[in-house]
């Protein structure tokens, strides 16, 4: 059965716009959807007000029962590191344009490493 980490985004349009409920609450397989702790941290990041931070501890209170957190470890990071590198070297591209790519890298890495360390057990 495949897992999805489902990116800051979707939970973004889903708690302004109820969009993508079909994908929050899923109700045919709920094990299959972890959450990464960088999309927490950008959530985390993003919440203004009183009443978002109320929802965001509700899915880290969550998560957290289900053992469906996922975090980068120091390797994650030091790989990050290096593809960035090589996306600037080789491609031009500007970190400081587009900061939010390192933690898409980091989410990859992650998710990554955790699908093949969970398919070997």
């Amino acid at each position: 059965m495949s897992k999805y980490i489902i990116d800051t985004n979707i939970y973004i349009d889903f708690y302004n716009t109820g969009k993508f409920k079909e994908i929050i609450y899923q109700k045919k397989y709920p094990e299959i959807i972890y959450v990464s702790s960088v999309v927490i941290m950008e959530l985390l990041a993003g919440a203004f007000i009183k009443e978002n931070h109320a929802i965001i501890a509700n899915l880290i209170k969550t998560a957290h029962a289900r053992a469906k957190i996922i975090s980068p470890s120091q390797n994650d990071f030091f790989e990050a590191g290096k593809i960035l590198a090589k996306l600037q070297s080789e491609t031009g591209y500007d970190l400081k344009k587009a900061y939010s790519i390192t933690n898409d890298v980091l989410i990859a890495l992650s998710a990554r490493r955790w699908r093949y360390s969970s398919n070997t057990k």
